[in-house]
């Protein structure tokens, strides 16, 4: 990895000053510490040493052996999970969950009982993560009175699977009180049921918009033809959230069939389509796609397509296309010979709702891999069992997220030789598009599993990669090694060349006040990251800010009350800096305008990011949180697909 070489070898831009605290407490320490996590590694001498430093210590002891993923480790967290001093306590409970040994299970039922309610809390959320049934859990803490009780279930709730949770919620709602009646609903909402629909139809209403937006997503999971009305009244609410998830949740339900498009719901739409809230505008949009035969709402989309630009212009695109509008196949033929990739690739993808094969074998071919990979997804979905050359075809593009559209096709269709499959797998090994790698393996096992003459080969293959591959292809082929069948073969530390001086720069470097300023084409939003939380990863975004490498890079995913992200040099969400990071996994929540670290599995940061838009407690424990919105929040609802980074830079400290 080249995250710390780059981070500390090399110089920053001329002009730029870069804080470095010159006195850090127990600095050799610390750096001992991040090491661990960066390798991967648990030592218990190390862990030792810093046992003796102080509660303060203690507490980065805790949260470095859990980011180690090394199940050594376990003992001395259990230990620390035991401490006498509270926040090292908590720490180390946290920590058992993101180490993700199951031999904790029996320690954190007991933990559940502590007497501070914030621990007990913690360990309620790594029993859910370590997956221990829930009976176990609400067993281990039924002698607790109500509120303390309800405090430390209630907020996990939602992380056990749903059908087994769904008793245990509704106790919540009728003994937790007022106290714990957002976690109860949000863990109703969050893995909707049809048993539930009764009480999530009432929170439509509910006067948290929070709610109510959760309400409005859950209903279009699991509800039925009376829901349209239902959401009817979201589309005149004056929170951002509701309007959104009401206008998914009705294109939700009518596009998959629940209901047919009530026509009332046309002239709205249209008036949606023209609101002053950016968001509001583009989701009426994608809606509109599911009104299949409302002619004023057709000629409105091709009116709106003849003068809109960028994202607006690719959703009127896929609305018409979905509608199966007369001009649609007509349009759809033009973008695709348009100057814009953007347009290009969205063009694919509505040629496939139209199933306009001409088109697509013309994108297949196109100089853009974003164009040739959404075209190349779209013709195996049509014609991949009639036609295998496609696939054969894909496999052979020079680009690995072409190449992975057919491993993706693959898993789900195992007809591809094993030789090609492990000839294509092999070509993976020096990409860094990570998702690229995924598909591979997992075409492979799909093919030793459908084809169990295969499997020997596919084994053999699978182990070389556990023991030579890099640490995330390791780790991927432990996986899929245990899902056949076999035993898991130690995935070993993260090879590094590194000292531990370069670490002793990283805790320097992430030890001041850091923040960072996005210039975007919609207005600035200014950054305070969380250096202490997260120290690998901030210096690791510092060094890419100060590189220039965000400057005129696209925010390439934009979900309208979830998430904004960039970062990404491809600009299709595959690309990155040529490397991977470690997760740097915390106890910090997502609110809104918090940052986090993009993934695409364990240990596959490097410099995509996200901002949450609205509160997301199911990403909490998942992603790295790195940093916060200080400045800039009006400008999140305004952000498009599309947006351009124009400048990032880091702000002076304030003196």
């Amino acid at each position: 990895m080249a995250l710390l070489l780059a981070c500390t070898g090399s110089q920053p831009p001329a002009g730029v000053e870069v804080a470095v605290a010159a006195d850090v407490p127990h600095l050799e320490e610390r750096a001992l510490l991040l090491l661990l996590v960066d390798q991967q590694l648990y030592d218990p001498f190390t862990a030792n040493r810093v046992r003796e430093l102080g509660p303060e210590m203690r507490v980065e002891l805790a949260r470095s052996l859990a980011r180690t993923g090394d199940f050594g480790a376990r003992p001395s967290l259990e230990a620390l999970a035991l401490d006498e001093d509270l926040e090292v306590r908590r720490e180390a409970v946290f920590g058992l969950g993101v180490l993700g040994d199951a031999e904790a299970i029996p320690l954190l039922v007991r933990l559940a009982m502590d007497v501070d309610r914030e621990t007990g809390r913690l360990a309620v959320e790594a029993l859910a993560k370590l997956e221990a049934p829930i009976g176990r859990v609400t067993q281990g803490v039924r002698s607790l009175p109500p509120e303390e009780l309800w405090g430390r279930l209630a907020p996990a709730l939602f992380r056990f699977p749903p059908e087994a949770a769904l008793p245990t919620v509704k106790r919540a709602l009728i003994e937790g009180g007022t106290a714990v009646y957002s976690l109860a609903m949000y863990a109703l909402a969050r893995n909707p049921q049809p048993s539930s629909l009764p009480i999530l139809r009432e929170l439509l209403a509910d006067p948290d918009p929070w709610l109510r937006s959760l309400a409005a997503r859950a209903v279009g999971q699991v509800g039925d033809r009376s829901d349209l009305s239902r959401l009817w009244p979201l589309l005149g609410d004056s929170e951002l959230g509701p309007v959104i998830q009401a206008l998914r949740s009705a294109r939700r339900l009518v596009a998959g069939g629940v209901t047919a498009p009530p026509a009332e719901w046309g002239p709205r739409l249209r008036e949606l389509m023209l609101d002053p809230r950016r968001h509001v505008r583009l989701s009426a949009i994608e809606t509109s796609g599911a009104w299949l035969k409302d002619e004023e709402l057709g000629q409105a989309l091709l009116e709106r397509y003849e003068t809109a630009t960028g994202r607006e212009r690719e959703l009127v695109l896929l609305a018409l296309a979905a509608a199966r509008h007369p001009r649609a196949a007509e349009l759809v033929g033009q973008a695709g010979n348009a100057p814009e990739t953007a347009l290009r690739q969205r063009s694919a993808a509505a040629a496939g709702l139209l199933a306009e094969l001409p088109i697509l074998r013309r994108l297949a071919v196109d100089a853009e891999p974003a164009v040739r990979a959404a075209a190349a997804t779209e013709l195996l979905r049509l014609e991949g069992e009639h036609d295998p050359s496609l696939a054969a075809r894909a496999l052979g593009d020079p680009d690995p997220v072409v190449r992975a559209s057919a491993f993706d096709w693959a898993r789900e269709h195992p007809v591809i030789p094993v030789a090609d499959l492990l000839a294509a797998l092999g070509s993976m090994g020096e990409t860094d598009v990570v998702e690229a790698q995924m598909a591979a393996l997992k075409a492979v096992q799909a093919r030793a599993e459908a084809v169990p003459e295969d499997k020997e080969v596919v084994v053999a293959a699978l182990e070389l990669l556990a023991r030579e591959g890099s640490f995330v292809l390791r780790d991927r082929a432990g996986q899929a090694l245990v899902a056949l069948g076999e035993a898991r073969p130690g995935v070993g530390p993260m090879a590094s060349q590194r000292k531990v001086a370069a670490y002793r720069r990283v805790v320097r470097r992430a030890w001041p006040p850091r923040t960072v300023r996005l210039t975007t084409n919609r207005g600035e939003i200014d950054l305070a990251l969380e250096c202490r939380q997260a120290p690998l990863t901030c210096v690791n975004f510092l060094q890419l800010v100060q590189h220039g490498f965000y400057d005129g890079l696209t925010l390439h995913r934009v979900l309208a009350d979830f998430v904004i992200q960039g970062g990404d040099p491809r600009g299709d969400g595959y690309g990155g800096p040529g490397y991977m990071i470690r997760d740097e996994i915390n106890r910090l929540r997502y609110e809104r305008g918090r940052v986090g670290m993009a993934l695409a599995g364990p240990h596959t940061g490097g410099s995509q990011f996200f901002i949450t838009l609205s509160p997301q407690p199911h990403l909490d424990g998942k992603y790295t949180i790195f940093g916060r919105v200080i400045a800039g929040d009006e400008i999140l609802d305004e952000v498009t697909q599309g947006d351009v980074i124009l400048s990032a830079w880091e702000l002076p400290a304030v003196q």
